[in-house]
């Protein structure tokens, strides 16, 4: 049997019953079916959320199906990788090996933050100046990132052995929550705290209390429910309210400063969008995938009134009702509008680029402490080389100012005819096709926006932009309309990286 999972609560649940009811049958097993049971397994546990000891149950049901394994089995799965197993498999995505693309949440060390680091910008979170400033989408994937989701409910998902998140932007003040996240034991909320047992060998053990019975105390020691202990009640001394909290301190240290900080635009954002009826937004969770993998988008009604529909443009013309999160498997234009007692919202569009590395892409000079707009000195030791799927500054540099960065590639236009360019961006930008500039923005300070049209034709052409930033968050958002094409983000595979100059 193929097992078949769409996104949805409902056949999570039903998934893990199949886990559970297939886990003690004897024999009939292949290899591959061994190897396809291991795959869901971990798929599961990998992906669905639910109490905290909810991922103790599934490592049970990953357990008991261990114990039907025949010794030849053992024997053969450890020589076997998970596969496909006919051409009609069917899943979430085809299973296979990760690739780790810029705008993966793959966490490396930053930099062990302190309160003194950001107390002096977290008026950036919520300024009123341009709304482009903070980033809401990476501010949630940043959530994920820093593991929050693990034990805190926000917008009905997640855990529940830490406070629920989705009102803390109404109960915290900014810098209060920047010093939670920050310091964990400065401020311990009483219905998540732990217990201090001193018992009589002087020993102190710390731990949630699960359950009690007369002789007995059972803890949890970590976030999972799977690490328990009894601890015999004629054995303690005493006990006492922790003064350590079980949120692990330095959660944002694999984050930058501008990350962290549309983390807490998220969090703070959140109750507001709340109170809008007809607000609604599309998440991914990769903006940029390698053409391997995938990126799992999810719609969230934010009152959870009327109902939101949806098209993938690539695929369909017909919008359908959203039922749960899926997975696009190429480039993909999701655009979804909300329907609410006879009224309609307007319609939003999120571009997911599906790449290839060695084919794809632009490649990026960067300046950093420019002396003069736009000019980038190749042999100064400010000058960094690379190359990045999609035109986006964020994904390139943190925390700079007075830098310049030029991209460049291919192109590629698959059909003659006029094409008009939006450009939004701070601070000032300058664009060219086929070595001409078309566009120029240079002397602006504060951010603008650029509409041009031109004909273009057909193959592929030499593209460059060049941008500055002077002061303040940086931003650059292009977007492109022709033949055939609907307004959208230019595709990542739409460029191609081009010699090095």
């Amino acid at each position: 049997t193929t097992l078949r999972l769409v996104e949805s609560s409902t056949n999570q649940e039903r998934l893990i019953h199949y886990l559970e009811m297939m886990r003690h049958i004897p024999d009939g097993w292949s290899v591959d079916h061994r190897l396809a049971y291991y795959y869901w397994m971990d798929y599961a546990i990998s992906n669905f959320r639910g109490g905290s000891l909810f991922q103790n149950f599934l490592g049970e049901i990953k357990k008991d199906f261990e114990t039907t394994h025949r010794i030849d089995e053992r024997d053969n799965l450890v020589l076997h990788q998970p596969k496909m197993l006919t051409k009609s498999y069917s899943g979430p995505f085809t299973p296979v090996t990760r690739i780790r693309g810029i705008s993966d949440t793959s966490s490396v060390f930053v930099k062990n933050w302190e309160f003194e680091d950001l107390q002096y910008v977290l008026e950036l979170v919520n300024s009123p100046r341009n709304p482009r400033e903070r980033d809401f989408h990476r501010g949630k994937r940043m959530f994920e990132k820093g593991l929050c989701y693990n034990c805190h409910q926000m917008l009905g998902k997640g855990g529940s052995f830490g406070p629920e998140m989705t009102y803390a932007g109404n109960s915290f003040g900014i810098e209060q929550l920047t010093r939670t996240i920050l310091y964990p034991s400065e401020t311990i909320n009483s219905r998540f705290q732990a217990t201090d047992f001193r018992l009589k060998d002087d020993i102190t053990i710390s731990g949630r209390v699960l359950s009690e019975s007369d002789a007995f105390y059972v803890i949890s020691k970590d976030w999972t429910g799977t690490a328990t202990e009894e601890i015999p009640k004629n054995m303690v001394v005493s006990s006492s309210p922790s003064d350590i909290s079980e949120m692990t301190p330095g959660l944002v240290n694999g984050m930058e400063k501008d990350e962290i900080l549309d983390l807490l635009y998220f969090i703070t954002e959140v109750p507001s969008r709340i109170e809008d009826p007809m607000a609604f937004d599309i998440f991914e969770s990769k903006t940029a995938f390698h053409k391997s993998d995938s990126s799992y988008v999810e719609l969230v009604n934010y009152n959870g009134r009327g109902e939101l529909r949806f098209r993938i443009a690539t695929a369909s013309d017909e919008f359908k009702i959203y039922e749960g999160p899926f997975y696009v498997h190429k480039t993909s234009v999701v655009e979804a509008y909300k329907w609410l007692d006879g009224d309609l919202s307007e319609t939003k569009k999120r571009t997911i680029h599906a790449y290839e590395p060695k084919v794809n892409g632009l490649r990026y000079v960067l300046q950093t402490n420019a002396s003069s707009r736009f000019e980038i000195d190749p042999d100064s030791e400010q000058t960094v080389h690379g190359t990045v799927p999609r035109l986006d500054v964020r994904d390139i540099i943190q925390d700079q100012n007075n830098f310049n960065i030029t991209f460049s590639g291919m192109l590629d236009i698959e059909q003659a005819g006029e094409y008009t360019f939006y450009a939004n961006y701070d601070d000032a930008i300058r664009i060219y096709l086929n070595n001409v500039m078309v566009a120029d923005d240079g002397d602006n300070n504060w951010g603008g926006s650029i509409e041009f049209s031109i004909r273009l034709q057909k193959g592929k052409i030499p593209f460059r932009l060049a941008f500055y930033d002077q002061l303040s968050t940086e931003y650059l958002f292009v977007e492109y309309e022709g033949p055939g094409i609907d307004r959208m983000e230019i595709p990542a595979h739409k460029f191609l990286l081009a010699a090095p100059e």
